[in-house]
């Protein structure tokens, strides 16, 4: 990353500002409003691998490293 024996200020603006840009391509890459309380984004996130596969709790569940109860919590919601 640098050429020099210490990291300057120039050299973390620039790599924040490149960590800063790929965030917000990722965002809107997600389609995801992160405007939106934490409950609401984990049901569109539930929903939408539902969708992906086809249904299957116990896929969906394993995935996203929850129980199936709770799968089955945020679905009813």
């Amino acid at each position: 990353m640098t050429d020099t024996s210490y990291i300057s200020l120039f050299h973390v603006k620039q790599l924040l500002d490149r960590e800063e840009l790929g965030a917000a391509r990722e965002e809107e890459e997600a389609g995801f409003d992160f405007n939106r309380t934490l409950d609401e984004i984990n049901r569109d996130i539930i929903r939408r691998e539902l969708i992906r596969m086809k249904g299957n709790q116990t896929a969906v569940a394993k995935k996203l490293g929850i129980s199936r109860t709770t799968l089955w919590r945020y679905s009813k919601e």
